[in-house]
């Protein structure tokens, strides 16, 4: 199990001091340019918001409390706090290949983990989607190495408060473990992701109905009309079409192409062939491993009912459908998907 945690850690170390050294060769922006909600969270240019009023009130604290903003973002010692963060929650993915891999695959998947060039990037700022990472990683755990983790439903609905993303995922994981309600952590999980819930209840409903960046769901059934669609059918059309949409930007598209539409501006993509050739490639490989993980539930969940659950973080992506899409949202399901990747013809919780 060792040496798969080191690979991984000095892997990536490695890409991330690579990205961080050659991005402005490709994306001219300052860093962090496109992190603007870090604003909102720290309170800066402007009377601060009270933390309740906010999604994700506890990551609103935690910046507050570090002073972390746009201006600490090339700061060493938050980025090292970043990097640590993101090696430490994505650990828990390569033990869990260390438990289900042969060690050849288990070494290898540590490495492409680390590799990962989006994985790697977001290693560089204190993203809310970092703290997706390990609650998502305990339920892989569970669901692989069956009984899960103690306080598996407490750790993810107080990341929930970082990242509310999460709360899909949580409410089906505390559906499926009803048998934990009554324990001391399950009871107190369950209570905090209900106030969690009705905290950001009404963040959640502004966020599916907006119409944001370049293919929101009025662009598209738009766009059908200006093709010569009756508005009903265009209307129709949009709202079938722009959940196909957003999943391949979920799949393989950095934000700035929810903003700027697939052709982006020279100065957020100086080299047109790798922005245009690294998104197809991410959408049909993140596409691919999500296929293996589907096949594998589905081969196995009638010996190991338990496996159903490793599809239960793709409900983190079930508000992009209609609201904002891009692989950010992609962050802490790409471990999963990787893992799946690496052998799905074994028996349950044998995915080599």
């Amino acid at each position: 199990m060792l040496k798969p945690l080191l690979l991984f850690a000095l892997v990536r170390g490695v890409t991330t001091l690579a990205i961080g050294l050659f991005l402005p060769l490709h994306d001219g922006r300052p860093f962090g340019a496109g992190f603007t909600d870090l604003n909102l969270y720290n309170g800066s240019g402007g009377q601060p918001a009270p933390l309740w009023t906010l999604p994700n009130p506890l990551y609103a604290a935690l910046v507050r409390y570090l002073g972390y903003s746009q201006g600490q973002l090339q700061d060493g010692r938050f980025i090292a706090l970043s990097l640590l963060l993101s090696v430490g929650f994505t650990a828990v993915f390569v033990v869990v290949s260390s438990r289900v891999h042969r060690p050849r695959q288990s070494l290898l998947y540590a490495a492409v983990l680390g590799a990962h060039p989006y994985l790697a990037l977001y290693s560089l700022k204190l993203d809310t989607s970092l703290f997706a990472l390990l609650p998502v990683g305990l339920l892989t755990a569970g669901a692989l190495m069956p009984p899960a983790p103690k306080g598996t439903l407490l750790v993810g609905a107080v990341s929930t408060l970082l990242r509310n993303a999460l709360l899909p995922m949580l409410w089906l994981q505390a559906a499926w473990n009803r048998h934990t309600w009554r324990s001391g952590s399950g009871g107190v999980g369950l209570a905090v992701l209900a106030a969690s819930s009705a905290l950001q209840l009404g963040y959640g409903a502004s966020y599916v109905g907006q119409n944001y960046g370049c293919y929101a769901l009025d662009r598209v059934s738009g766009w059908l009309a200006q093709q010569g669609w009756p508005e009903p059918a265009a209307s129709a059309g949009g709202l079938l079409l722009t959940p196909m949409i957003h999943l391949i930007l979920d799949l393989g598209a950095r934000e700035a192409v929810a903003n700027h539409c697939l052709l982006l501006p020279a100065a957020m993509a100086k080299q047109a062939w790798l922005h245009l050739g690294g998104k197809a490639f991410f959408v049909l490989l993140h596409a691919w491993l999500l296929w293996q993980l589907v096949v594998f539930v589905g081969r196995n969940h009638r010996d190991q009912p338990g496996v159903v659950q490793l599809l239960f973080p793709m409900a983190m992506l079930l508000p992009t459908l209609y609201g904002a899409a891009h692989m950010r949202y992609l962050i802490p399901i790409i471990p999963l998907l990787l893992l799946a990747g690496f052998g799905c013809t074994g028996r349950a919780g044998q995915l080599e």
